[in-house]
Formats: structure tokens, sequence, C-alpha cells
């Protein structure tokens, strides 16, 4: 083989390599644009699933009474109630003594 042969196989294989090269990454980032818009749907329905749980929350609040909320902030302040909103055992309201004395 000839150098002016193996000089021109080479340039041949180079082009094919480049040309391979770009298809996969149109490929690539064909696939990126499909990923991102899968990821993008399922971030819309986390976030209405958000918003949902947000109008939900807001609503529950809405029905109890002034009292109701005013006790549960108090009983929040003096400790009575643990992170999930029930009232710790073996607590007993300065009413509930009152009401049990009387």
């Amino acid at each position: 083989m000839k150098l002016g042969e193996l000089r021109l196989v080479l340039v041949f294989v180079h082009g094919l390599l480049a040309i391979a090269g770009t298809i996969l990454f149109i490929l690539s980032i064909k696939y990126q644009i499909d990923a991102n818009k899968e990821n993008s749907a399922l971030l819309k329905r986390l976030i209405t699933a958000v918003n949902k749980n947000s109008r939900a929350n807001r609503a529950f609040r809405g029905t109890c009474t002034m009292k109701s909320q005013r006790k549960w902030k108090e009983e929040e302040e003096e400790g009575y109630m643990d992170e999930e909103g029930r009232v710790e055992e073996g607590r007993v309201d300065e009413e509930e003594k009152d009401e049990d004395a009387a």
C-alpha cells in the first residue's frame, strides 16, 4: 500500500467517524429534549398536587372556629402538642383539673 492510498483511507475513516459523532450528538439532544418534556409534565403534576393540598389545608382552617383555633395555638405554644398535632399523654389542662375538682 502506498502512502497516498493510506492517507486516502484515513481521511475516509475520519469522515465516517465525524458523521457518526454528529448523528450521535443530534440523537442525544433529541433524547434530552424528550426527557425534559417528561420531567416538565411530572413537575406540573407535583405543583398541582401541592396547590390542591394547600387549598385543602386552608379550607380545613376555615372550618375551625376561632375559639378552637385559639386553643390549638395556645396548646402548641405551651408544648401540650407534639409535632403531628396530637396532645401529649400525661398532660392535663388547668381547665380539666378545675372541671374534675368541681
